[in-house]
């Protein structure tokens, strides 16, 4: 191979490195936010009563003895109308919620399998590089 070619493997095994980094830091970032979220809030049970025509579920819940109704912005195939969900909900202002257990999760989750995939890749595009030249210097040495 070239070493242009090589400049290309380096370079495209760098980049996915690099984003497999980046999204590896906001996930732990969106973690912690979450973690932090759900410690502060008080757990709730909320009923599903509706889902918008992307299939979004709208949440009735009380707090207090008041009722309020939210729309959420995490879904799952397996919800239903009538199902009753975890939720939790800001003390201070309770329109604030959000969804207890995995799904509360789901978007770190997410960014952690899509990082782990790209340096994974981005390593193995390196390793083969340094294999590559490894293997020309060695010819070139042997001549």
């Amino acid at each position: 191979m070239g070493t242009d070619g090589k400049r290309i493997g380096l370079l495209v095994g760098g980049i996915l490195g690099g984003v497999g980094f980046l999204l590896l830091v906001i996930g732990i970032i969106l973690f912690t936010f979450e973690k932090k979220k759900q410690d502060a809030y008080q757990p709730a049970e909320a009923t599903i009563v509706d889902f918008d025509r992307d299939d979004y579920p709208y949440v009735r819940y009380v707090v207090d003895g008041k009722e309020y109704e939210k729309h959420l912005s995490t879904s799952s195939s397996s919800m239903y109308i009538g199902q009753r969900i975890k939720i939790a909900y800001d003390p201070a202002n309770p329109h604030k919620i959000t969804m207890t257990g995995f799904m509360g999760y789901l978007a770190p989750f997410i960014l952690g399998i899509m990082s782990v995939v790209f340096i994974g890749f981005g390593v193995v595009l390196l390793r083969l590089e340094r294999k590559a030249r490894k293997k020309e210097d060695e010819d070139i040495y042997l001549g």
